[in-house]
């Protein structure tokens, strides 16, 4: 993937800086030149281990593909693997602790790119879009629920059921994004449809290709961003940087 380039950060949010709780969101990438993998969890608020649920399971998917990138044939099969790696982390991380296993309940979003074709699965409420011409896409957004902040997590009853996968041929796309739901109000124009709000996913992939802007550009960035929610802040995006496909408009 060397016409691929990877940046992101999670920061605390305003509320969590406040009352001097850790951030509870958590990321991770991979980026080689058979495949990328961006990993981003969302900790439960409300439950006191959650930050380190999060980061056990984004840690967990990035041990998985460092063990090899997935056959284009058969994405959701890897991704689905991938959840399962990132549950079973929580709940060793959990058992060493002896505590529930719903102390450390997290969101997960994971997407991997091959050379030819893009995969994602989300469980909770995190935020994947994907950019090509014709302009941004929210892939698969969560389904909306009956009382605010109400959501799946990893540890959930059933959870493997409610994942939401998504399969997409790679050649159309320029860049993918991933983020926790602390940034939906400045990036979606409208909650009710997840419809992204263009101007913020241009600016991300455009300040992402530039060479000179690292992770902790993104996090500077994230930190000046306000939330309007107090919530903690992710966003992990993949640019293309070389000239589009042949084909695509430019």
């Amino acid at each position: 993937m060397k016409d691929w380039r990877i940046v992101g950060a999670s920061v605390r949010g305003t509320a969590h800086h406040h009352s001097g709780h850790p951030c509870q969101d958590a990321s991770a990438w991979l980026l080689d030149p058979a495949m990328a993998c961006l990993a981003v969890a969302d900790g439960a608020g409300s439950r006191p281990h959650a930050d380190l649920g999060a980061t056990a399971a984004v840690q967990a998917v990035l041990r998985w593909a460092r063990k090899g990138p997935p056959p284009d044939d058969d994405l959701a099969a890897w991704l689905s693997r991938a959840a399962d790696e990132a549950l079973a982390a929580v709940l060793a991380a959990a058992a060493a602790e002896r505590r529930p296993a719903e102390d450390y309940a997290c969101t997960l979003c994971v997407a991997v790119l091959t050379p030819s074709r893009l995969g994602l699965i989300q469980l909770g409420d995190g935020i994947a879009v994907v950019g090509d011409a014709v302009g941004f896409t929210t892939l698969s957004p969560p389904a909306r629920t009956e009382y605010a902040n109400e959501t799946v997590f990893l540890t959930s009853p059933q959870a493997s059921a409610q994942l939401r996968v998504d399969v997409l041929d790679l050649e159309p796309v320029d860049s993918v994004a991933l983020s926790t739901d602390g940034l939906r109000f400045k990036i979606l124009s409208d909650l009710g449809s997840h419809r992204p709000h263009v101007p913020f996913f241009e600016d991300a992939a455009r300040l992402a290709r530039d060479p000179a802007v690292g992770d902790t550009a993104v996090a500077d960035f994230l930190s000046r961003v306000d939330d309007q929610s107090g919530d903690d802040k992710t966003l992990v995006i993949a640019v293309r940087t070389a000239a589009p496909p042949a084909g695509k408009e430019p």
